[in-house]
């Protein structure tokens, strides 16, 4: 919302924030306090030893109650415990800064909340389904900021009463429910979208295990060695060899002198960690350099189907491939290219590198160094299975339409979460207006 506006646009009227900015609302919205909406409340129990007790915990980031474990009451230390009802809106004490709050579900009804966290009901003028989305905005982390106190961002500890005075916009009752309708529908798409995604990572993972332990149409198969003295079983005809002896060059590039300082806004994209992820490469990020800067770079220019993977840091092991017609790259100290002979399909190998089994040796790798990276040796001698080059093309392509279709669910949830962004923004602050 813009702050220090002098005069209101019609419609619309001036209140002031914590530090004395005046900012417009629409006229028929009140700007209250939080103890003016907001009660709190307090059910401790009784203990029996021999009930169980289910116990919530609150994710950060605004990503909701959960229930944390179920425990009978001799195993519970803390005795203060407190009931919550279907609605309730809870806060942790200590971890509200990080977006710990949220509404109890009705999957969460008979649970119960330590003095770690804050219940509240609310008065008849504030629907608390909206002051669940409400408690997303900027600001009401700007409040729960304000008003927590401490050295440590950790272990801030929550001022309840000074939080409590603090004012929000608030409309009238009826378009508070108008607003929850319309992001709730939202949420319902996001949470159904969400789901179609776990089912298609699941299927996706159960289709891989199937192609590479029984490719397609094998009937006979046999068990060859693998990492940690472990065997595993794949089709008779298939071979095992090192990526070394499939490969034209296994190598990375290089940070341009200069570092980000050489970063143009267009050019030639240079690829880095944060660009290559498992389904494809994202490029909203992607830096530039010149042509003179790619030209000394020439050992590192990307070719299409080159396979790439991150050597370095929290992401490394992540991969994908240069697509066809990508035009010209290059890439930094954190990727490495792999430039394959023609027995190995690039699809099919950014497959393999995805699967546990890859990703298992590149961890038990990186685990003994010093610093988490790996080395070009370390590459070249990763052990892979290979079927016929006809195979592996069928594999790929099979590979490839279910990673096409994820790549599709997740920008759709993108798209969703945007437009869930933009919306809360506008009808929050009374920019757009709703009739009730």
């Amino acid at each position: 919302m813009n702050q220090n506006i002098t005069k209101p646009k019609s419609g619309y009227k001036l209140v002031k924030n914590y530090f004395k900015k005046t900012f417009e609302i629409p006229e028929d919205w009140q700007y209250v306090r939080y103890k003016d909406v907001l009660i709190e409340k307090e059910s401790p129990i009784n203990f029996n030893d021999d009930e169980y007790y289910p116990l919530i915990t609150i994710k950060r980031r605004n990503e909701g109650l959960m229930l944390r474990s179920t425990l009978q009451g001799k195993e519970i230390e803390t005795k203060n415990l407190f009931s919550v009802d279907v609605g309730d809106f809870i806060i942790s004490k200590m971890q509200i800064i990080h977006g710990a709050c949220g509404s109890v579900p009705k999957s969460l009804s008979n649970a119960k909340i330590s003095g770690s966290y804050i219940r509240f009901k609310s008065k008849d003028i504030l629907d608390l389904k909206y002051f669940n989305f409400f408690s997303i905005t900027p600001l009401f982390y700007q409040h729960t900021f304000i008003s927590s106190v401490g050295s440590n961002l950790e272990k801030m500890n929550f001022n309840k009463k000074h939080w409590l005075n603090h004012s929000f916009p608030l409309p009238p009752l009826k378009q508070q429910k108008k607003i929850t309708s319309i992001l709730s529908n939202v949420d319902s798409r996001l949470n159904q979208t969400k789901k179609i995604i776990e089912q298609t990572e699941r299927f996706k993972k159960g289709m891989i295990k199937q192609l590479l332990t029984k490719g397609i149409g094998h009937k006979k198969f046999k068990k060859v060695k693998w990492y940690f003295g472990k065997e595993i079983e794949i089709p008779e005809k298939w071979k095992l060899g090192k990526l070394k002896d499939y490969s034209l060059k296994i190598g990375s590039g290089v940070t341009p002198e200069g570092g980000s300082e050489v970063y143009k806004e267009s050019g030639i994209p240079l690829i880095r960690s944060q660009n290559v992820h498992f389904d494809e490469l994202y490029l909203d990020n992607v830096a530039y350099i010149d042509k003179k800067t790619h030209d000394e770079m020439k050992i590192t220019k990307l070719q299409s189907f080159d396979v790439l993977l991150n050597i370095t840091g929290a992401s490394i092991g992540r991969c994908t491939y240069v697509p066809e017609n990508f035009g010209e790259g290059n890439v930094n100290q954190h990727v490495c290219i792999i430039r394959l002979k023609k027995d190995i399909h690039y699809g099919f190998l950014t497959m393999f590198l995805s699967t546990y089994l890859m990703q298992s040796r590149i961890n038990s790798i990186q685990a003994g160094l010093s610093r988490q990276g790996l080395n070009f040796k370390d590459i070249g001698n990763f052990l892979i299975i290979i079927p016929s080059i006809t195979e592996q093309e069928k594999i790929a392509s099979i590979y490839s339409k279910i990673n096409d279709r994820l790549i599709l669910i997740k920008k759709y949830k993108f798209n969703l979460e945007a437009l869930k962004k933009g919306l809360m923004q506008k009808l929050l602050t009374g920019e757009i207006r709703v009739k009730a």
